[in-house]
């Protein structure tokens, strides 16, 4: 933030020179010594000399606590009011001349790309602005036509309305936020359909992985169960093989011993 002097709401810096001239033109006229700055009141000779020294005086003070310290060092070897005020004109368009070709040149660069609309909106807004503070005023119609121009493929539809209906730049803001909240809107429920669909299909594969599971393991348990029959008849049949097998011992025996 600027810093402020007792004369001028901020005191002159690189960016400010068309306001603050202003400010201070008002006050040296409400002093009495704005002649003395534009030169209307000339540097005398004789009995008038000492009155205009003072008046100099006071209105090149005037001038030097309203300079930050880098204007300030344009000015400092300069004892005559009006040289100062014609000095800081010189070099505020000398500054301007090379400043307004910068901000032309990224105001022309300035794309929505990745910011939103409020972000953009005030990109846009900021370098006219700063254009407007020296001398170069971007009109209503030229910050819509530079905003609308460069926004994203998506807003295509709501820019053929804007620029058809000539609308202020704050409506023309306004009727893109509503597009971009819309366009967010149908993003956001494009985004859950697919989720849905995404589950639905986790959630038949994972029902179909159960029931096979569960008609495997019923296999298994009967695979299980065939198996313990089998080996049940299998030691039946030992039982009585053996049985058998004692009862032809036990005849051979009884034959041996008659």
């Amino acid at each position: 933030m600027s810093m402020s002097s007792a004369i001028v709401p901020e005191v002159l810096l690189d960016k400010n020179y068309e306001n603050w001239k202003v400010w201070l033109k008002s006050y040296l006229l409400g002093q009495g010594l704005w002649d003395i700055v534009d030169g209307s009141d000339a540097n005398p000779v004789g009995a008038g000399l000492n009155a205009w020294r003072k008046n100099n005086g006071k209105a090149l003070h005037a001038i030097q606590i309203s300079c930050g310290s880098d204007m300030l060092t344009h000015i400092r070897e300069i004892e005559s009011a009006k040289d100062a005020w014609d000095r800081l004109a010189s070099v505020h368009a000398h500054a301007s001349g090379a400043r307004k070709g910068f901000l032309e040149a990224e105001l022309r660069a300035c794309k929505q790309g990745t910011y939103t609309i409020s972000e953009y909106a005030r990109k846009v807004k900021d370098i006219c602005d700063q254009l407007e503070a020296i001398g170069a005023r971007k009109d209503n119609d030229t910050r819509v036509a530079i905003i609308s121009e460069n926004l994203r493929p998506e807003f295509d539809a709501m820019r053929v309305i804007v620029q058809k209906n000539k609308r202020t730049m704050e409506e023309a803001v306004s009727l893109f936020l509503q597009e971009e909240a819309l366009l967010e809107r149908h993003k956001l429920e494009s985004n859950n359909e697919v989720k849905d669909m995404s589950n639905e299909a986790f959630f038949s594969t994972a029902h179909g992985s159960f029931r096979n599971r569960g008609r495997s393991r019923m296999r298994d348990d009967h695979i299980d169960t065939v198996s313990t029959k089998e080996q049940d008849d299998g030691d039946k049949k030992a039982d009585n093989n053996e049985e058998a097998l004692c009862v032809i011992m036990g005849q051979v025996n009884t034959a041996d011993n008659q």
